[in-house]
């Protein structure tokens, strides 16, 4: 956080620390390797072009990226803000159809001859995470940043580089001296220029598609002079506000429906906290799926297909390479009959089946039926509907009724009624098959129709959701969900999940805080140090609004610091979490953070940066499931812990 009016001749802590090495580290070019690199590459890129003209057919169109000076003519154009539009290469007949200013996704070039695409050859690691409707996302958002210290810029460069749509970096101080030891996106030569201005210059460099904007306004005054500000971006990363600032640009974000991620490092101590209203999450991506075979109830086309095997005929080689999914059918068919029709329930009916797969084999260790008897279980158990998934759908009853509402609970709510008819209480089919010992032929048939299965059950999906969709707005026409949003959503409808956040205030509030919650947290062993530097990173806040500063600031008040920080966090415990005298604040802790002075180290930063990073592309493309609570990371003892205050 900006630091307040102080006596000239009394450099705080945090700014000598932060700034002792800014000279060596404005000496050294390979400090900032990145910007460097993309510096030189467009140097190089110029020459080659001086020395060989007319190859613009072959090359990329010339472009020069500003440099840091550019600012001075940017903010010529305007009072106090300016904007870095996307490079030439839009003027490219591969080139996307818009610019990402105009809200839309980039399009891939035309591949030839089936060739990857450059944005496939560039994105390929991610695109392999996210796929090409993930990266869509990301090229349609415009994130905000409040503040352009090394942690905002860290988590924002990261961003730039995925390949945001746009940026608008809100931050009304100049670069100082000490920016220069901590900060590797501005430079010796912006010293005293808006450093808003030179860190959007910096990070245009790195990826000239990106549009880069910024405003030289901090952000309590756009909250009071332009409220709905806020409401033109899908995200706003913020970073190192105190308690009381977050809470009202808490307030206008979430009145706007735009995330928040509230990102800081202090000292070596870091945390990070999202706010939103709701977070729907389609693709959730766990680390195990749900093999969902329907071995134990059968559909016509799959019983057909098993049926149509006749193993005692067959020779020993096509046996061998029966899948064992087929195998499995028929044992439990074999076993139903001589039990009345029903599933094995006891461990020794369970033992009995697998030793009837057993003699199926014909050769000693044979591998289609090893498998089958490893997946035994599958043939007489069910994959359950997950607790979480029946809330899920609990809920959208109600809230696909309400105008407006999401094609998220319009597809929840016509997958309950899917469950109620066609699923017989079953979710739809995901349609996909493990690896097993088969020939090509039969692995592929089985593929097929567990495929056509799939098909089905999402079309079906589909017409329910129509039939949502119109009852609510009274109109067929309102819905928009096409076949293959309704087919994700089924094959992900496993993982389905809903992350909810309370409020700043309600976390922090004494009338609505989990006092008890974090009692426990303290008093756990693996939690105890964690919990008590959120403790202590909210006495900091406190602080600050007392003394105008941060613990610390200055060397001949540290151990007034020590005492006056000590005594908030107790009136916090006290006040606040109803904890009393039976709990205490870790003193040693209380000691670094007051030692600490409010300093961002550029270690922490692009630790910070890199979660907070990681935790934006979440919500942005709506894949992985985000934290939920307050991550506090401890650099001290390499430990982190999501707090769910």
């Amino acid at each position: 956080s900006p630091h307040p009016e102080k006596p000239r001749d009394r450099l705080p802590r945090a700014d000598r620390r932060e700034g002792c090495v800014a000279a060596s580290i404005a000496a050294l070019p390979c400090c900032r390797h990145l910007v460097g690199r993309a510096r030189a590459a467009a140097r190089g890129t110029d020459e080659r072009r001086r020395r060989a003209p007319g190859t613009r057919a072959q090359t990329a169109p010339a472009h020069a990226p500003p440099h840091p000076e550019a600012y001075a003519a940017a903010c010529a154009c305007g009072s106090g803000s300016a904007a870095y539009p996307p490079a030439a290469w839009q003027d490219m007949p591969e080139a996307r159809a818009q610019s990402p200013a105009a809200g839309s996704a980039a399009a891939a070039p035309a591949p030839s001859s089936g060739a990857p695409s450059e944005k496939q050859r560039r994105f390929d690691r991610q695109l392999r995470i996210w796929g090409e409707h993930g990266q869509a996302r990301l090229e349609e958002a415009h994130v905000c940043l409040v503040n352009c210290g090394p942690t905002g810029t860290e988590t924002l460069k990261n961003l730039v580089l995925g390949g945001i749509g746009a940026f608008t970096v809100v931050d009304a101080g100049k670069v100082e001296a000490r920016d220069l030891g901590n900060n590797f996106l501005v430079s010796r030569s912006d010293v005293g220029a808006p450093r808003a201005a030179a860190v959007c210059a910096t990070l245009h460099e790195l990826n000239e598609a990106v549009e880069g904007n910024f405003v030289e306004e901090g952000v309590l005054d756009l909250l009071e002079k332009r409220p709905d500000f806020f409401g033109g971006f899908q995200l706003v990363v913020a970073t190192q506000l105190t308690e009381r600032t977050l809470q009202k640009l808490e307030g206008a974000c979430r009145s706007r429906g735009v995330a928040l991620l509230a990102a800081r490092s202090y000292g070596l101590l870091g945390s990070l906290r999202a706010s939103k209203g709701e977070h729907c999450v389609v693709e959730a991506k766990p680390d195990s799926e749900v093999e969902d075979l329907r071995l134990s109830a059968p559909w016509p086309a799959l019983l057909e297909y098993a049926h149509g095997f006749d193993l005692g005929s067959l020779d020993d080689a096509t046996h061998a390479h029966v899948p064992f999914a087929i195998v499995l059918i028929q044992a439990m068919r074999r076993w139903r009959d001589a039990n009345g029709g029903r599933l094995p329930t006891t461990s020794a009916e369970k033992r009995e089946v697998k030793a009837a797969i057993s003699e199926m084999g014909r050769r000693f260790e044979q591998e289609n039926i090893k498998e089958a008897v490893g997946s035994a279980y599958k043939s007489w158990t069910e994959a359950p509907v997950p607790a979480e998934v029946l809330s899920i759908l609990k809920h959208a009853k109600t809230a696909a009724a309400q105008p407006g509402a999401s094609n998220f609970f319009v597809l929840a709510a016509a997958l309950g009624r899917f469950m109620a008819a066609e699923g017989g209480g079953k979710l739809p089919l995901e349609g996909s098959i493990p690896d097993m010992t088969s020939t090509t032929e039969f692995y592929l048939r089985l593929q097929h129709i567990y495929q056509a299965k799939a098909r089905e059950d999402a079309e079906a999906v589909l017409a329910h959701a129509r039939a949502v969709a119109a009852e609510g707005a009274g109109t067929p026409e309102a819905c928009d969900i096409d076949y293959e949003t309704a087919r994700l959503f089924c094959k992900n409808a496993h993982h389905l999940a809903v992350v909810r956040y309370r409020t700043l205030a309600e976390e922090t509030s004494a009338d609505s805080c989990r006092a008890e919650e974090l009692g426990k947290l303290l008093a756990a062993e693996d939690t105890a140090v964690n919990a008590n530097a959120y403790l202590l990173l909210r006495a900091a806040d406190r602080f600050h609004e007392s003394y105008n500063r941060l613990p610390g600031a200055f060397d001949d008040e540290i151990d007034e610091d020590v005492s006056r920080l000590k005594a908030i966090a107790a009136s916090l415990l006290a006040d606040c979490y109803k904890l009393g005298n039976n709990t205490a604040v870790d003193e040693d802790l209380l000691c670094e953070v007051v030692r600490y002075g409010g300093a961002e180290l550029h270690a922490m930063a692009s630790v910070m940066g890199g979660i907070a990073a990681q935790e934006a592309i979440k919500l942005i493309t709506a894949q992985f499931v985000p934290l939920a609570g307050t991550l506090i990371y401890n650099a001290i003892s390499s430990t982190s812990t999501v707090l769910s205050l």
